[in-house]
């Protein structure tokens, strides 16, 4: 899904779509088709995705990729992933070869706290579909001014978004079976963007319980070397628990 209004998305995120176009045969052959949606009033009310969401072709979509822009500059960022799907997550972070984003942007975006949407809470949320929501965010003082023009893109924005977008839709064509009907809650970061990490609520849990087990032995050894006192420690952790 890209838009066809405003030249910066037009141009950037259509810029995934068209690297997609020239490359059909990059996609499984048992993938039957892939369908590129230049939706738009986005931001009248999403109203180009929910017209495709009640078309007939929708029952035939397994995933989708949400190319958005508020920025033309810079590498385009994974903000949202699922619904609750690791799959998706997990296509990206494996396929994606100059990956970029982390689930604190999912977790931040979908608490409220940033009143926004994109046409992801019209595939994911409505209809159910899993999927990506990625986008360029640098120079965002530009969008929807007059400098909103194509002599602002970056051609290496632009590289990164199509070939994210093409190795990641192949991937997820190639990968359909792994599609599970059970909900996932995935976690995911990238690694200085060279790579991306990914991994279930299993995992996650694992890692946090290590993670309490050496800061409790930790604590324990300086207080038994007595090089932390009881009250510093305390005041530590309640400004630790009062800053989230």
């Amino acid at each position: 899904n890209v838009h066809r209004r405003e030249l910066e998305k037009l141009a950037a995120s259509f810029g995934g779509a068209l690297r997609l176009e020239d490359n059909p045969s990059d996609i499984p052959e048992r993938m039957a088709w892939a369908d590129i949606v230049l939706s738009g009033a986005e931001e009248q009310g999403l109203f180009g995705a929910e017209g495709f969401r009640q078309h007939r072709w929708m029952r035939s979509v397994r995933a989708f990729i949400n190319l958005e822009a508020s920025g033309c500059l810079g590498k385009s960022i994974l903000f949202q992933a699922g619904p609750g799907n690791g799959w998706v997550a997990r296509a990206y972070a494996r396929a994606a070869p100059w990956p970029w984003g982390s689930a604190v942007g999912q977790d931040i975006f979908q608490s409220g706290a940033i009143r926004l949407r994109t046409e992801y809470a019209v595939y994911a949320r409505k209809a159910g579909i899993p999927g990506l929501d990625s986008a360029l965010y640098r120079d965002g003082y530009a969008y929807h001014t007059d400098r909103d023009r194509a002599d602002h893109l970056d051609w290496g924005s632009l590289q990164q978004v199509g070939d994210n977008t093409l190795a990641v839709a192949r991937d997820l064509a190639g990968n359909l079976g792994e599609i599970s009907p059970a909900p996932e809650r995935t976690t995911f970061f990238d690694v200085l963007g060279v790579g991306m990490i990914a991994y279930g609520p299993t995992t996650a849990l694992l890692l946090a319980a290590c993670a309490l087990v050496l800061a409790i032995t930790a604590i324990g050894r300086l207080l038994r070397r007595r090089r932390v006192r009881p009250t510093a420690l305390f005041r530590a952790t309640l400004l630790v628990l009062v800053s989230f």
